[in-house]
């Protein structure tokens, strides 16, 4: 059946969407956040017959509002915020005096349900039209909504989040392939099984200490499946391995020895990815297409790069084997 078809897509590519923000927001990476706004936008003008449009690429960061319809009179903030306080904080703006006429929302791109919160009450000191039980929405809201629609209206959704966020590549062979890498790179025995931690600085901070501006965009690109890598090696685990700490020991090795000989950041940055792509390819892996291997190493490097085992960190820390 095309509808079960539809919805089930739409449902799946929402909520990974959400997941990938809360991943994100919670390394500081906010470009996924900026992103989501100029999606939503589109979305909630196909889903609503809206005009909606994105008020921050006209003036950078405007406090309370994101989007807004003037010929609807609606505004929205889009935010990966799901409290009562940031509603309150929002509806206290003195830049909502000039929206009073206009009926505020708030879309919750992250994974947190709004249930709690439509039942508070809400201090709202400039009168903007605000309903807490009609005007908040998370994933599973919206959902509930376009089950609703008819299937011509349906599918136009489902092609809209079909182009704005199919996956690439297929996650169940991502997930796979990075059990077969894990294996291929995890020949070592630590007893040790305390993980690293991600330290609390800006990613981009780091990036551009150790001079990798031109690798940005690829941290931000694959620092969003860095938890499908943490759950693969979590299964590992539990058979008493703590393969992490041997890949990332690994990596280490790999960039200490590259900087005894380089000085060129991005240089170092390429051969650490070359050199982790020998190591698997000694083990003659099966059934994983080039692209799929690159992608898999990509994201193992990222990994390693935000736990501190490549690359120095802005605070000047040491490394140490157990970290």
């Amino acid at each position: 059946m095309n509808r079960v078809t539809y919805f089930n897509f739409i449902n799946e590519r929402l909520s990974t969407l959400a997941y990938m923000v809360n991943n994100a927001s919670s390394l500081n990476i906010d470009s996924l956040n900026i992103h989501s706004e100029t999606f939503y936008a589109y979305f909630f003008n196909l889903l609503f017959d809206l005009d909606l449009r994105n008020l921050n690429s006209e003036k950078q960061n405007i406090a309370s509002i994101d989007l807004i319809d003037e010929s609807s009179k609606k505004i929205i903030q889009v935010t990966s915020t799901a409290t009562k306080q940031k509603i309150e904080n929002t509806l206290a703006k003195d830049i909502l005096k000039d929206y009073c006429y206009y009926n505020l929302s708030f879309i919750f791109i992250g994974p947190a349900s709004i249930s709690e919160l439509t039942q508070k009450e809400y201090k709202n000191p400039h009168n903007v039209q605000f309903d807490s039980s009609k005007d908040l929405y998370d994933v599973k809201r919206i959902i509930s909504e376009i089950k609703e629609f008819d299937i011509e209206k349906l599918e136009k959704v489902y092609e809209f989040v079909k182009r704005e966020l199919a996956p690439k590549p297929d996650i169940t062979k991502v997930e796979s392939s990075l059990g077969k890498i894990i294996i291929a790179l995890a020949d070592e025995d630590f007893e040790n099984n305390e993980n690293p931690n991600i330290w609390d600085f800006a990613i981009e901070e780091k990036v551009l200490f150790n001079n990798l501006a031109t690798q940005k965009e690829f941290f931000r690109d694959y620092i969003i499946y860095i938890d499908i890598l943490n759950k693969k090696y979590q299964e590992f685990d539990r058979f008493g391995k703590n393969t992490r700490l041997s890949i990332l020991n690994v990596l280490h090795t790999i960039y200490r020895d590259l900087k005894n000989k380089e000085t060129d950041s991005t240089i170092i940055f390429e051969k650490i990815i070359s050199q982790l792509k020998g190591k698997i390819l000694k083990n003659n892996l099966e059934n994983i297409t080039e692209e799929l291997l690159m992608f898999c190493i990509q994201i193992i490097v990222t990994d390693a790069f935000v736990r501190c085992k490549i690359f120095e960190n802005p605070e000047g820390y040491k490394y140490a084997a157990s970290r």
